[in-house]
């Protein structure tokens, strides 16, 4: 789900009566109810709940804007399970078909593509955000919270936008791009995100843990600050798991694509040997499950990990 190519109805001609798909698809609406009520909930804690009582009021803010972008993304995810089940399942299409004809569905179904992709990308940086806030309030305190915002919306349309046309920048347009440059900027606004996140959380809440473990051995406050200390290593622990838990997976999608295929002269996009091997349906097909599984899950493991 963090990268709209070949599972995409951006990409023409998608498959329309693949028994996997249907698994794939109820995996998704499944896992994104569970998801949005998960979202619900966080958004609630941060509201109304005293669980987020020391947190200040521009980490408030990122939090309440990071169960938001979950609970749209999962609500993305079911709406775009349910335009499959309803609205593209009967479609038989073939790679000689003129496409003019279903123009709407597609329109429809990209535009769905693109909201996930959109609300993802939101949480993927307010997560990052959050924790150069945590760190600056421990640090220097120099950030400001409308950086925050600046550059999580920014870069979501930035990304968004290049991310989608880079599929349709090279022929074949509609079949979406085989083109090794427009694959590899595809790639890079979509798993790459993930990548610096995921690279991020260790390096900014470990510092932050170490300021906090040099503060508490100091001061009339020992006991205070050693109590603090445990709680706040539990809870960035168990942040950039959940993080881990629900990205991975597309991570190892992603080194799948890119291991697939080979980059050959003339710029194009042609499989290796390593295609049959790696590219096998069965391992994506179960990578893919494991996705729809894991990715609509954030909200509810959000609410665990920030409540």
């Amino acid at each position: 789900m963090a990268s709209p190519h070949t599972s995409s109805f951006i990409c023409l001609p998608f498959p329309s009566n693949d028994e996997a798909y249907e698994v794939y698809f109820g995996v998704c609406i499944g896992s994104a109810v569970f998801g949005s009520i998960g979202a619900s909930l966080f958004l609630w804690q941060v509201l109304c709940s005293d669980t987020l009582k020391g947190a200040s009021r521009s980490q408030r803010c990122l939090l309440v804007l990071l169960a938001v972008s979950d609970l749209f993304a999962d609500i993305g995810v079911i709406g775009r399970s349910l335009f499959w089940f309803f609205c593209w399942r009967r479609n038989e299409f073939n790679k000689n078909e003129n496409f003019s004809s279903h123009v709407p569905e597609a329109a429809g179904g990209a535009v769905l593509e693109c909201w996930v992709f959109f609300w993802y990308l939101a949480t993927y940086l307010l997560t990052f955000f959050f924790a150069v806030d945590v760190y600056s309030a421990k640090h220097s305190g120099l950030w400001k919270h409308w950086c925050s915002q600046l550059f999580t919306w920014l870069f979501c349309v930035v990304l968004v936008g290049l991310g989608v046309a880079s599929l349709w920048a090279c022929p074949p347009y509609t079949d979406c791009s085989e083109d090794a440059y427009c694959i590899a900027a595809h790639l890079s606004c979509t798993y790459g995100p993930i990548l610096i996140v995921m690279a991020a959380l260790p390096i900014f809440y470990t510092s932050t843990w170490h300021k906090m473990k040099k503060k508490a051995s100091e001061g009339p406050m020992v006991d205070i600050w050693q109590k603090e200390k445990a709680i706040s290593r539990r809870k960035i622990l168990t942040i950039i798991v959940v993080f881990y838990i629900c990205w991975t997976v597309n991570v190892v999608d992603g080194v799948l694509l890119i291991a697939a295929y080979s980059i050959l002269p003339g710029h194009s996009l042609n499989t290796s040997r390593f295609f049959t091997a790696l590219y096998h349906p069965y391992y994506i097909y179960t990578v893919w499950i494991l996705e729809a599984l894991l990715n609509p899950l954030q909200g509810l493991l959000n609410a665990v990990a920030y409540g």
